[in-house]
């Protein structure tokens, strides 16, 4: 389903305003960013549920590393108020305690969810860790 140019550009918007809020550590504009019942699922790790729980999983994480990330969309569908995608994130963290950054990609799948007041938020995802040799090769957004 091809999304209308309208619709796609409000989404990018809204990866744009996460990738802002990650990197100045923003952890007020990032709970906006999800739906009151957001569930995500990383490697290895509990479920995060809803907004208190990101936040709570985020303030340690952001009191050890400044973080830049990109998504590289590789699939997106969206249905009215219901958005999926897929890709590859790449988080480049650099230690604020001066060590030597690293770089983690991982495969990303996401629902984002049209709230009444017309903002795209992040209502499900889970990432997990590609393949080693997934993670060292170049991938190139599709969307």
């Amino acid at each position: 389903m091809n999304p209308d140019p309208a619709t796609e550009k409000a989404i990018n918007e809204t990866l744009a305003e996460w990738a802002f809020a990650v990197q100045r550590a923003d952890l007020d504009t990032i709970a906006s960013l999800v739906t009151k019942d957001a569930e995500f699922w990383t490697h290895g790790a509990p479920p995060l549920c809803g907004r208190q729980a990101l936040k709570l999983a985020l303030e340690p994480f952001f009191a050890q590393y400044e973080m830049h990330q990109d998504f590289h969309c590789q699939e997106m569908l969206i249905f009215k108020d219901h958005a999926l995608m897929r890709g590859l994130e790449v988080n480049r963290l650099v230690p604020l305690n001066g060590g030597e950054e690293m770089e983690v990609k991982q495969r990303a799948f996401s629902v984002l969810r049209r709230g009444l007041d017309g903002k795209w938020r992040f209502a499900r995802g889970i990432t997990n860790l590609p393949p080693e040799e997934d993670a060292s090769s170049k991938h190139e957004s599709a969307v």
